[in-house]
């Protein structure tokens, strides 16, 4: 059992259809929002894709995670730079912290 449920998803919309199932099944047992991942900011695919989230009031992460070579490739080493992962970590504390009050 899982107090909250992370559901990443691409900017993709087979990706997104995907996710909103899955998200729809673990709203029935716990709160759950979508992570964007692999995002390239500045496309077509992810405006759309953040215009059907917001029409559709998609609880999602206000973080997203680009995608990124050094990311991409820095299986088996410590990434000398996290990008958003340490935006992520921190709104993920914060959630953790509302749940707690």
């Amino acid at each position: 059992m899982a107090d909250f449920v992370i559901v990443p998803t691409s900017d993709s919309p087979m990706d997104l259809q995907q996710a909103w199932d899955t998200l729809d099944r673990a709203r029935r047992a716990t709160r759950a929002a979508l992570l964007p991942v692999r995002v390239e900011a500045n496309t077509n695919a992810w405006a759309q894709t953040l215009a059907a989230l917001e029409q559709t009031d998609t609880a999602r992460f206000d973080t997203f995670i680009a995608k990124r070579q050094p990311i991409k490739t820095s299986l088996g080493i410590n990434p000398k730079q996290l990008y958003e992962y340490r935006d992520l970590a921190d709104e993920l504390t914060r959630i953790a912290k509302e749940e707690l009050a």
